[in-house]
C-alpha cells in the first residue's frame, strides 16, 4: 500500500470514529446537546449563539447583548465568535444541531491536523494515526465537551496545524508554511478563546 493511500484511509477512519462517537446527536434530531445539561452550553453558549447568529441572519452585527445584567459587550467579548468561519453552521442549522456538528467537526479536525503534523515529522502512518486518535479523545481536549467549553474546543483545534506549519517551515524553508501558520493563528484568534493563542507562544 502506498503512503498516499494509507494516509487517505487513515483520515477516513478518523472521520468514521468521529461520526461513531457523535452519531446519536448528529442524526437523531431533537434538541439534545452534547455535554452536561447544567454546564456552559445551556447556561451561556446556546443563548449567546442563538442571539448573535439570529441577529447576523437579519444583517445585524451584534455589538451589545442587552439580555445580560444591564447589557454587556457581545462582539468585543470574543467568545461570541461571530467572525469564525465554521460558525456559519449556526446560520443554517437549528441551534442544538449546529452546536453538535461544530463539536464533532472540530474533534475530527484536531485529529486530522495532528495526523498531518506527525507526517511532516516523518512518523510512520500507523504512528501518526495513533497520535491523531489520542489527541482527539485525550482528557485535555475531549473533557471540554462534557463541560461545554465551546471556545476552548474551537481554539485548541488549530494548535496542531500551527505546530505543523512551524515544523514544515524549519524543514523546508518554504514560505507556504508561513501562510498556513498565519491562517491557523487567525482561525484560533477568531475561535473565541484568545488565551490559547497566548499560552502556546
Amino acid at each position: 500500500m502506498t503512503d498516499r493511500r494509507a494516509e487517505l484511509i487513515s483520515i477516513v477512519l478518523l472521520l468514521v470514529l468521529t461520526l461513531a462517537m457523535f452519531a446519536d446527536v448528529l442524526f437523531a434530531g431533537g434538541t439534545r446537546v452534547v455535554g452536561h445539561p447544567t454546564t456552559d452550553p445551556y447556561l451561556q453558549f446556546l443563548p449567546w449563539r442563538d442571539f448573535g447568529f439570529r441577529e447576523l441572519a437579519k444583517g445585524n452585527l451584534a455589538l451589545w447583548n442587552p439580555y445580560i445584567f444591564g447589557g454587556a459587550p457581545y462582539f468585543g467579548a470574543m467568545q461570541a465568535a461571530l467572525l469564525y468561519p465554521p460558525n456559519c453552521l449556526f446560520l443554517i442549522l437549528p441551534i442544538a444541531l449546529a452546536v453538535n456538528w461544530s463539536i464533532a467537526l472540530h474533534v475530527f479536525a484536531i485529529g486530522a491536523f495532528t495526523f498531518y503534523w506527525m507526517r511532516v515529522r516523518q512518523l510512520h502512518v500507523a504512528a501518526t494515526f495513533l497520535a491523531a486518535v489520542l489527541v482527539m479523545f485525550c482528557g485535555a481536549h475531549f473533557l471540554h465537551i462534557f463541560a461545554g467549553h465551546l471556545p476552548h474546543l474551537l481554539a485548541m483545534t488549530w494548535a496542531p496545524l500551527i505546530f505543523c506549519a512551524i515544523d514544515g517551515l524549519f524543514e523546508t524553508r518554504n514560505f507556504r508554511w508561513c501562510l498556513l501558520g498565519m491562517f491557523a493563528v487567525a482561525m484560533q484568534v477568531l475561535a473565541g478563546f484568545p488565551q490559547h493563542v497566548f499560552t502556546q507562544r
